[in-house]
């Protein structure tokens, strides 16, 4: 599996990024929605099919057991798109294990501005 990571202090839109931008893109692209773990108004996990390859988004990126529950759970597919809070210690350190694997990605996310939430996502979409 692939980790994508989306990295970045408290408020800076890893949620937005992953639960609107880059699921609204998902199904723009007429991938197929397999399974919805969570949606609300804020954060979302669920699981698409794309282009032959099955992706995970977890956005719950602040609890440092759900990030790595998520980890797990989604082992056995192509891709996990997931946020990671860079401001708690622990999750902090998770980010920087993940960038040290080369089969991973850590996308930074500065600001939650509607630029920044497309710029990372331009960047999920050229990571798959």
């Amino acid at each position: 599996m692939k980790i994508i990571m989306i990295a970045g202090n408290s408020s800076t839109g890893k949620s937005t990024t992953i639960s609107k931008n880059f699921r609204d893109w998902l199904l723009r692209q007429n991938a197929k929605e397999t399974d919805k773990t969570l949606e609300d108004n804020k954060e979302y996990e669920g699981v698409f099919q794309y282009k032959g390859k099955t992706i995970a988004l977890h956005s719950r990126g602040d609890v440092y057991y759900l990030v790595v529950f998520a980890i797990v759970k989604y082992t056995h597919l192509n891709v996990l798109v997931i946020a990671g809070n860079t401001s708690k210690k622990y999750i902090a350190n998770l980010v920087k294990k993940i960038r040290a694997n080369e089969n991973h990605c850590v996308i930074r996310k500065k600001k939650a501005t509607d630029k920044d939430n497309s710029d990372v996502c331009e960047k999920i979409i050229a990571e798959l």
